[in-house]
């Protein structure tokens, strides 16, 4: 059960990345 534990846990950073990209680009983007 090692391998569910390991898909978790991928699953939070991806989840994780996405968030911060996110944020990174809605600053980078100008404001209208």
């Amino acid at each position: 059960m090692a391998h569910t534990t390991f898909d978790l846990g991928t699953r939070n950073m991806i989840t994780l990345l996405l968030e911060v990209g996110a944020l990174t680009i809605k600053e980078k983007q100008p404001r209208r």
